[in-house]
């Protein structure tokens, strides 16, 4: 049975590393002495003291870094392949010096459980362990012997240990020198390696919490032959608590279980997460432990206090198999989860009851939030912590105030919105990738030693802010800012067209004003004028040449006429219009060409478009058509002329076409003065001019002006 527990319990260690060992004497070499720490088991050499008797010797040895455990479990191997190499008589002791040496404060061992794989080990004076002189002798084998101690050692730091062999005297002759083995050989040891390993710190509240039965428990004392048991067969409460599954204790079968209980006392009241209960290791009575009755009490039961928390586990009698463990919860049971007396009895009717290995209780072990770091930026760790945009990476500090350090996992979290497994940490740091622009929550779960996770989450929640540029305020201030200067835009451009309209308008006055006089004034002396040349000209006593110097004056004065009309109509601003302009020139053609006897057929649109026609635009096209007009009085010797206007594409196209006999290569190449002066005046405003000779002869001119 002690065997099988060491094998299970070392399972779970972590083994410590030395970096010295010292001895007061060596009997070997400094190489063989460095074996005892070298990992390796056997080794033909190792720590011995031949010659040095008399005295008793000590090896320190110095751990590689201070060491915290509750538990220590300790081998020394004397596997050097003589037998009964092994210590006689010997102590360990243990220090937390920061610079352990010789003359420093050393302590016993506490030590809880030893054996030997070959002698017989038993405790002496001083915390001292013996062993037997005379071991059993086993038919081909080497008594290689194998020495084991656990120790508990909460709340202490280790930086090294110190292991004294003492000289014995064999018992047949005392007289004789003293010896530090069995040895047959020369009385001395050799230790071939010293290893510790550190269990794992574990979270149980209970681990060494005393315990009080009502009743004596069971032991030899109680059966029929009345003989005493040896002792590690006698039964006491602190087995329950001591942390090892492997002692047990029940009431004797005469106790009424209805009489019997169990008291825990965790010397504080505590908030629970979990009970567990371990069956015995071996096969007898397993059916001890069906219906047992777990109460919690925060204050001494024996005042009168009622329990706050209970349940029956296993009502209906079942019991779990060798070494198993029931695990009980809150939910299990009636009341609040909390307490510092934990009372066990039984409802069965299984004398003996209840019987358990261990009892143990796992605190509401939560983990807290210290910290919390954007990439190298301290945040605020109240609820809703508030990630800038453009973090990489978040750390979390995290603290689990509670006692107890599991070793393979201390927590497990996860971002449940990113994903919903859970991963396991052993660091308090937890560093993860930022996540995208939203809403998401952390959740931590701590480990208890047992593999339990507490019932109990932190939960963190977060918000990852999105950049500006994608928050709806920066969209409506985009918007606001775009109306806003759509307006001002609307504003200026509309200020700006009034102040325009009203510069027109203005002009549009003042233009009128000018034609207005110019008709009223010079119109009316021109008038004047013509009439009284007229008047002059048919007076009997002028002289013929005076008389045609009159007529040459009066024509002068016509011209003149029919040029400042020409002015008054350009200068008008009501005839800034598409229609005015084409009516002006269709009748300008008639009145010109119908005096000279050549016919003039005109083609126009019955109505024109209000679109609008600048003053410059009307004086450049009827300058230029003018101009045509009077080549073809000039030049063609044409009878008849046809006049088209049309609007093609926001374009006015003027086409005069005459059935003279053409101009010859030199006019149509534009070396005539009026024709230059068509084109010059045409692209003024954009148009132009094209003079050609006409399909049936004749002379085609066409003028073009955007409109």
């Amino acid at each position: 049975m002690g065997c099988l527990l060491i094998f299970c319990l070392r399972l779970d260690a972590a083994p410590v590393d030395f970096k010295s060992v010292q001895a007061t004497f060596h009997g070997g070499t400094p190489e063989a002495l460095l074996k005892t720490i070298d990992g390796l088991e056997a080794s033909p050499d190792g720590w011995c003291v031949a010659p040095r008797f008399e005295l008793p010797q000590s090896a320190i040895f110095l751990t590689d870094s201070p060491i915290d455990a509750d538990l220590l479990y300790i081998t020394m191997f004397f596997m050097s392949g003589r037998p009964n190499a092994s210590f006689a008589d010997f102590s360990v002791e243990f220090t937390t010096d920061p610079n352990p040496g010789p003359e420093g404060k050393w302590e016993n061992l506490p030590v809880l459980n030893f054996g030997a794989s070959y002698c017989q080990l038993a405790r002496g004076q001083g915390n001292r362990l013996q062993s037997a002189e005379e071991p059993a002798l086993r038919t081909g084998t080497i008594p290689d012997d194998l020495y084991w101690l656990s120790a508990r050692m909460r709340g202490k730091t280790i930086t090294g240990f110190r292991v004294t062999a003492f000289p014995v005297k064999r018992k047949a002759t005392a007289a004789a020198e003293p010896v530090m083995s069995w040895d047959a050989f020369n009385g001395d040891f050799v230790l071939t390696e010293f290893a510790v390993e550190v269990l794992s710190s574990t979270t149980n509240v209970a681990l060494d919490a005393p315990v009080t039965a009502t009743h004596a428990l069971y032991s030899q004392m109680h059966s029929n032959t009345k003989r005493p048991m040896l002792a590690w067969t006698m039964m006491t409460p602190g087995a329950l608590t001591d942390g090892w599954p492997s002692t047990i204790a029940h009431p004797i079968v005469d106790v009424p279980n209805k009489d019997f209980f169990f008291q825990v006392d965790l010397g504080q009241a505590r908030n629970i997460d979990h009970l567990g209960l371990l069956q015995r290791g071996d096969e007898f009575n397993l059916d001890r432990f069906g219906k047992m009755r777990v109460k919690l009490y925060e204050q001494d039961p024996t005042t009168g206090a009622k329990p706050v928390w209970q349940t029956l586990n296993r009502a209906d009698g079942s019991f779990p198999a060798v070494g198993g463990i029931d695990i009980l919860r809150g939910a299990q049971g009636q009341g609040r989860f909390s307490g510092r007396y934990l009372r066990i009895s039984s409802e069965s009717e299984v004398p003996g009851s209840p019987m358990l290995a261990e009892v143990e209780v796992y605190e509401t072990r939560t983990a807290r939030l210290v910290a919390v770091k954007a990439d190298e930026r301290d945040l605020p760790t109240s609820p809703g912590i508030r990630v800038p945009p453009g973090v990489l990476r978040l750390g979390f500090q995290l603290e689990i105030p509670q006692a107890g350090k599991p070793r393979a996992s201390l927590y497990r979290w996860r971002v449940k919105e990113i994903n919903e497994d859970w991963q396991s940490s052993n660091l308090l740091l937890l560093e993860i990738p930022c996540p995208p622009a939203g809403d998401f929550t952390l959740e931590v779960q701590a480990a208890h030693s047992d593999g339990e996770w507490d019932a109990s989450v932190l939960t963190v929640p977060m918000t990852i802010l999105v950049p500006f540029t994608r928050t709806r305020a920066f969209f409506w201030l985009v918007l606001l800012a775009t109306l806003a200067l759509g307006g001002m835009i609307a504003w200026t451009l509309a200020a700006r067209r009034i102040e325009r309209l009203k510069t027109q308008a203005a002009l549009a006055g003042e233009r009128t004003r000018i034609a207005r006089d110019m008709h009223d004034d010079i119109g009316a002396r021109l008038s004047q004028l013509t009439f009284m040349l007229k008047a002059m000209e048919t007076a009997p006593d002028l002289p013929p040449a005076a008389k045609q110097g009159m007529q040459r004056l009066n024509l002068a004065a016509g011209e003149t006429m029919t040029s400042l009309d020409e002015v008054v109509w350009t200068v008008n601003p009501k005839n800034d219009l598409l229609g005015p302009l084409c009516e002006r020139l269709c009748g300008h053609a008639t009145r010109y060409l119908a005096p000279l006897g050549i016919t003039c057929r005109i083609d126009s649109m019955p109505s024109w478009p209000n679109f609008a026609v600048t003053a410059q635009v009307r004086h450049e096209v009827s300058m230029a058509f003018t101009e045509a007009l009077q080549n073809i009085v000039k030049h063609s010797g044409a009878d008849a002329v046809v006049v088209s206007l049309k609007l093609v594409n926001g374009r006015l196209v003027l086409h005069v076409a005459d059935n003279g006999h053409g101009l010859p290569d030199a006019v149509a190449a534009t070396t005539r003065s009026g024709i230059t002066n068509m084109k010059a005046r045409m692209a003024k405003v954009g148009g132009t001019c094209e003079v050609r000779a006409g399909d049936d002869g004749g002379t085609l001119v066409t003028l073009e002006i955007p409109i």
